[in-house]
C-alpha cells in the first residue's frame, strides 16, 4: 500500500501536471524562466500558467488563480512576491493540491515579520493535509 508521503514525492519528481503561479511572458523574470523550463520538459504532460494579469503565457491560456484551473494538478510552483504567497497557498488547499514549491524572497531570512509570514504559510499548508 502506498502512503501519502510516497505520493507527494512522486508528484514532485514525476508530476503529470504542473501549474506555475507567476508564469510570465517577460524575459528575465523568474516566472518566465521557470515556466519555460517546465513547458519544454518532456516529462510533464500538462502545464498551466497562472497569472492574474495575463490571458495567456507563451501562447497557452493562463488562469488568474489556482482555484480557476480546469483540474487539480500534481504540483504547483509558486513564483510570486512573498506578500501573495498566503493567498496562493489558500487556493492550493481549496483545490486539494498536495505539493507545492515556493520560490520567493522576503520570508524568514528578513527578520521577525518574515518569520511570522512563513509560519502563517506553513499553517495554511498543513491545514490542507
Amino acid at each position: 500500500m502506498e502512503n501519502s508521503g510516497n505520493r507527494q514525492i512522486e508528484a514532485i519528481f514525476n508530476p503529470a501536471s504542473i501549474a506555475v503561479v507567476g508564469a510570465s511572458n517577460t524575459w528575465g523574470k523568474w516566472g518566465f524562466d521557470i515556466f519555460n523550463n517546465v513547458l519544454t520538459s518532456s516529462a510533464v504532460h500538462k502545464v498551466y500558467p497562472v497569472n492574474k494579469n495575463a490571458t495567456e503565457v507563451r501562447g497557452i491560456k493562463a488562469y488568474p488563480t489556482v482555484r480557476e484551473l480546469p483540474e487539480s494538478v500534481d504540483f504547483v510552483i509558486v513564483a510570486v512576491p512573498f506578500q501573495s504567497v498566503p493567498e496562493v497557498m489558500i487556493d492550493c488547499v481549496q483545490k486539494r493540491i498536495k505539493t507545492a514549491l515556493i520560490i520567493s524572497a522576503g520570508l524568514a531570512e528578513t527578520g521577525a515579520e518574515g518569520v511570522k509570514l512563513e509560519r502563517d504559510i506553513i499553517a495554511i499548508a498543513t491545514a490542507g493535509r
